[in-house]
């Protein structure tokens, strides 16, 4: 009975990370930054179209989000249909922001399959109360997880791992460095054996010290340059 137990707690733990749903997302890029100019494309999930006919109205880049279930079969067809259609590409991302498909006025064929993992990772990262030396973080949980982990650090800041490591017990951040730019990452932690992909980098910059006025600068000990 025990056995017989375990077996059935072991099928539906599979059978809910199979089915653990999230969002991929579509990217649609313009070299030139005035729109796709008409062209469109879809894109499909397990051969059903889930975007129809879409497009770029304007600018450099927009993005779309495309729902799926761990298993899904993810493809695309470009539909053309307008001008300039050399200046328009595209690409798709999974949850941690990785490119995993990607086209240039042409359709994807071979399917891409969409992975959710049990433990989504946050969204929205952003920064506030910017000072000089001082800032908050905040993000927007995508799962039912109470704690996080971020990293952070000055730009670039090619992977969390050479950042600063902080379990988020606190998100303000101090000790920074007046007009630098700082990038920050984030992943939540479900469970000690079960945390997210990271995600980011989120991108901020401290502003300059301030002077409490009056201020002089008097330029004594300086050169004049040549003429």
């Amino acid at each position: 009975m025990k056995k017989l137990y375990s077996l059935i707690i072991l099928f539906f733990t599979s059978f809910s990370f199979l089915n653990a749903q999230c969002n991929y997302t579509l990217t649609l890029i313009d070299s030139y930054g005035d729109g796709w100019s008409g062209n469109t494309m879809d894109v499909l999930v397990n051969g059903t179209v889930v975007l129809d006919d879409v497009t770029l109205a304007g600018g450099s880049s927009g993005s779309l989000i495309i729902p799926v279930s761990s298993g899904d079969l993810i493809t695309t067809l470009w539909n053309g249909g307008g001008s300039y259609g050399y200046e328009t590409s595209y690409e798709i991302l999974d949850v941690s922001g990785a490119v995993v498909g990607s086209g240039d006025e042409t359709s994807i064929t071979s399917s891409i399959t969409a992975t959710c993992p049990s433990c989504l990772p946050p969204s929205g990262l952003t920064a506030s109360n910017l000072l000089a030396t001082s800032a908050d973080l905040s993000w927007t949980a995508d799962g039912t997880e109470t704690a996080w982990e971020y990293a952070y650090g000055p730009s670039p800041l090619a992977t969390p791992t050479a950042g600063t490591s902080v379990s988020a017990t606190t998100t303000s951040l101090t000790s920074l460095a007046a007009n630098t730019q700082y990038n920050f990452y984030v992943r939540a932690s479900c469970s000690a054996t079960d945390q997210s992909p990271w995600t980011g980098p989120y991108s901020f910059t401290t502003p300059c010290l301030s002077y409490t006025g009056p201020y002089t600068q008097n330029f004594d000990g300086t050169t004049a340059p040549a003429i």
